[in-house]
């Protein structure tokens, strides 16, 4: 048998071990805010956007929306998008959020398979926190899909 390493058979002082546990928790809430998509303004949100494939074309209009307490059935169709990409709007019913809206250049064509002339992303945030969106067109063939591309 051998022996373990020399540095695994001593006991590290606590005061090291809880300095290392908040140095790696400044480290892991770091990386969180850049790569976990903290939006608190309008570049964040077009930094955002374009992680997930979309180049914003215009400044965003920046609107506060209140999701509704109670759904209808197109809600509950917009939530079955919203899932479908990896975000859940069911826990902010009822809360106010911010509406990061921008032309985005169109990266899907039109059913009809014509290029469309421009498509819109939306950017739902609350406290912060991306919490959904979606891309569409406004053309009567046009689509709308969540961040993430799926329908």
């Amino acid at each position: 048998m051998y022996n373990k390493a020399p540095f695994l058979q001593k006991q590290i002082p606590v005061k090291i071990r809880i300095a290392a546990a908040a140095v790696l928790g400044v480290i892991i809430f770091a990386l969180t805010l850049i790569i976990g998509g903290r939006v608190a303004n309008e570049h964040d949100a077009a930094r955002y956007l374009l992680r997930h494939g979309f180049e914003c074309i215009s400044n965003a209009e920046v609107t506060q929306i209140t999701i509704p307490a109670e759904w209808n059935a197109v809600y509950e169709s917009y939530n079955d998008l919203q899932r479908r990409n990896g975000y859940n709007l069911a826990a902010y019913k009822g809360k106010a959020v911010k509406r990061f809206a921008f032309a985005v250049s169109p990266l899907l064509s039109s059913s009809s398979g014509e290029a469309t002339d421009t498509a819109y992303a939306s950017l739902l945030v609350y406290n912060g926190k991306v919490i959904g969106g979606d891309v569409c067109t406004y053309d009567i063939d046009g689509y709308m899909v969540g961040l993430k591309g799926k329908y």
